[in-house]
């Protein structure tokens, strides 16, 4: 509930999915991926006013899913839907429940795994999906020791994200 993951998804199996900062989406969030939608014509989206404003920036198309108190309409006015964003939401849903939750730490190595395999998964037939992933794998050069992933940096502040407690690591937020 405290960190913002922006996620797009083209008609080429691009997928972008990247820890943004923290709170609600916003287009100062969108922005910073803005050069990931280069040569863009349209945007297809919620009613969320920060991509809205991010497709004017950009200037491309904006079809948005009309905002719909009952949840009877799940298309655009174009037609389109919002199913391949959605479904790499429910993948990031399903490794969290799975996993009894996901450390923040990790959360871009997660959602770095979650793309590669949706790009796998739609760039070849089932068949030849185990094999292409071992090959591609096997071209990685380097070497991963756990304390290389005991190091890595936070996506976040977790001052700023946990700046209501005041105490533990954090009671010098009582001040």
């Amino acid at each position: 509930h405290k960190i913002c993951i922006v996620t797009a998804a083209d008609e080429n199996h691009n997928i972008l999915y990247r820890v943004s900062g923290l709170g609600q989406e916003n287009l100062e969030k969108y922005e910073q991926y803005s050069e990931q939608f280069a040569g863009a014509t349209m945007m297809i989206s919620d009613s969320n006013d920060g991509i809205r404003k991010f497709a004017e920036a950009l200037e491309v198309t904006h079809d948005a899913i009309p905002a719909d108190s009952d949840r009877k309409r799940y298309t655009t006015p174009l037609g389109n839907s919002l199913g391949d964003v959605n479904q790499v939401h429910q993948t990031l849903k399903d490794l969290v429940r799975v996993k009894h939750g996901v450390s923040t730490r990790h959360l871009p190595g997660y959602l770095a795994w979650i793309s590669y395999l949706k790009r796998a998964i739609y760039s070849n037939e089932r068949e030849d999906r185990v094999e292409y992933i071992y090959q591609d794998l096997l071209q990685v050069k380097g070497t991963l020791l756990t304390t290389d992933i005991n190091k890595l940096e936070q996506p976040i502040s977790l001052r700023d994200a946990y700046a209501e407690y005041t105490y533990g690591i954090f009671a010098d937020n009582a001040s």
